[in-house]
C-alpha cells in the first residue's frame, strides 16, 4: 500500500468515526456518553493510547485565559478520559490552567498544538500524583473544540513513547473530527436540554390539572362535608384536608426548578441531597407563610437541623422510611419542625423530654437560640420523632 492509499485509508476511517458519533447523538445518546465516544473513537483511530476531553470549569473565575463570548476562562476541567487502561480513569476531573498549558493554549489560541513528553508536564502540572503510566506518555495533540465562535473544550490524544509520533496528516485529521464532533457536541446538548424542557412542561402541566381538577375536587367534598354538620364526619374532614396540604406540597415539587431560591426550594433539596445515605428520599411537607417567616439566619439554621437530622437517622435508626415537616402558624411567628422516622426509636422513657443526647445537642442550641426547643420522642407508630421550634419573630 503506497502513502496515498495510506492516507485516503485512514481518512476514512477518522469518517466513519465520526458517523459513529453522529449516529450515536441521532439515536438518543446522552451528553456526557457523547463526550466519551467521541474521545475513545479519537483515542483509537488516531493509534493513540490517551483520548480526553477538557472543557471549561463550572466554576471558573475571570482571569487569564481563552474566552466564550464575554466569559474569560481561566481553568479547563477534564471531564472524560477513554484508556484502556483503568488507572488513566484517576485524571478525570483533573483540572489545567488555560494560561502555560498545551490544551490551554489550544483552547485561547483556537488552533491545534503539537508536544512531545506531554506525561513530564502533565506531572509537573499536578504534582506528581498521577498514574506512573502517564508519565510516558509522549507525543500529544490537543485540538479545539470549536463551533463558530463558541468554544467548547478540547480534544487531546496522547501516545507512549516508544511509538510513531504524530504527523501532520495526522494532526489535521484529528482537526477535522474535532469540528465535526464539535457540531455533534452542541446538537447533543440542544437534545438535552430540549428533552428537560419537555420534563419541565410535563410537570407543569402535570401540576396544573392537580390544582385546577383534583384540589377543586376535594375542597367541595370539605365543604360538603362540613355542611352536613355530623360529628361522625369530622374524621374524614380532617383528612381531606390533610390531602389537600399533601396536594399542594406535591405541586410545588413539580414546580420546582434547579435555579428556585425559595426556602421551600432549599428545604426539597437539602432532604433529597439526603437520599444516598438512607437509601430513599424522604417525604418533604410544609405549611403556613414560611417564605415570609423563615429568613437569613433562622433559614441557615433550619436547613442545617434537617441536615443533621437526616444524617441521624441514617447513621441510627435503620429506617425505611421519613418525613419532614415545616409548618409556621397563620401569624407567621412560630415555626416547628417535625422529622419522623420508622427506624428502631430511641428508647425514650417520658413524652417530650428535653433533648440532652451528646450527639444531637447542636440541634438543641440552634432551636435555644430562637427561644425554641428541641424534643425527641418515639414516633406515634414506632420510631423517632424530633421535634424543633423556633421565634419566626
Amino acid at each position: 500500500m503506497n502513502d496515498t492509499e495510506g492516507r485516503a485509508r485512514l481518512r476514512e476511517r477518522w469518517l466513519e468515526a465520526s458517523r459513529q458519533v453522529t449516529a450515536a447523538v441521532l439515536s438518543g445518546e446522552n451528553f456526557p456518553a457523547t463526550l466519551h465516544l467521541i474521545a475513545e473513537e479519537a483515542r483509537s483511530v488516531s493509534g493513540a493510547n490517551v483520548g480526553a476531553i477538557a472543557r471549561p470549569s463550572e466554576d471558573d473565575e475571570a482571569g487569564e485565559g481563552g474566552e466564550i463570548g464575554e466569559i474569560t476562562v481561566s481553568t479547563l476541567v477534564f471531564e472524560v478520559i477513554a484508556s484502556p487502561d483503568p488507572e488513566h480513569d484517576q485524571l478525570a476531573n483533573t483540572t489545567v490552567p488555560v494560561e502555560g498549558t498545551a490544551t490551554g493554549s489550544a483552547f485561547s489560541s483556537g488552533r491545534p498544538v503539537v508536544v512531545r513528553q506531554y506525561g513530564g508536564y502533565v506531572a509537573e502540572q499536578q504534582g506528581g500524583s498521577i498514574p506512573e503510566t502517564v508519565k510516558d506518555l509522549d507525543a500529544a495533540v490537543a485540538v479545539p473544540l470549536i463551533v463558530g465562535a463558541k468554544k467548547l473544550g478540547v480534544l487531546v490524544v496522547a501516545k507512549f513513547g516508544e511509538q510513531e509520533p504524530f504527523t501532520e496528516d495526522d494532526v489535521e485529521m484529528v482537526r477535522e473530527f474535532a469540528v465535526q464532533a464539535a457540531v455533534t457536541m452542541e446538537f447533543a446538548r440542544a437534545e438535552s436540554d430540549r428533552r428537560r424542557l419537555a420534563v419541565f412542561e410535563d410537570r407543569e402541566r402535570i401540576a396544573r390539572d392537580l390544582h385546577d381538577l383534583v384540589i377543586q375536587r376535594l375542597f367541595t367534598i370539605g365543604l360538603g362535608l362540613r355542611e352536613l354538620d355530623r360529628p361522625e364526619l369530622g374524621g374524614f374532614v380532617a383528612d381531606v384536608d390533610a390531602t389537600i396540604r399533601e396536594i399542594r406540597n406535591s405541586i410545588f415539587s413539580l414546580q420546582e426548578t434547579a435555579d428556585g431560591g425559595g426556602f421551600r426550594s432549599e428545604l426539597l433539596r437539602t432532604a433529597r441531597e439526603s437520599s444516598a445515605a438512607l437509601g430513599f428520599e424522604p417525604r418533604v411537607g410544609f405549611d403556613g407563610p414560611l417564605e415570609a417567616a423563615i429568613t437569613g439566619q433562622l433559614r441557615a439554621d433550619v436547613l442545617a437541623t434537617v441536615r443533621e437530622s437526616l444524617a441521624n437517622v441514617a447513621r441510627h435508626a435503620g429506617a425505611t422510611a421519613v418525613s419532614v415537616e415545616a409548618v409556621v402558624d397563620p401569624g407567621g411567628r412560630r415555626l416547628t419542625l417535625t422529622v419522623t422516622d420508622d427506624g428502631v426509636g430511641v428508647g425514650v422513657g417520658t413524652p417530650g423530654k428535653p433533648l440532652r443526647r451528646s450527639g444531637l445537642a447542636n440541634l438543641s442550641r440552634r432551636a435555644h437560640r430562637w427561644s425554641g426547643t428541641c424534643t425527641l420522642d418515639s414516633g406515634p407508630d414506632g420510631g423517632t420523632r424530633l421535634t424543633w421550634t423556633a421565634q419566626a419573630r
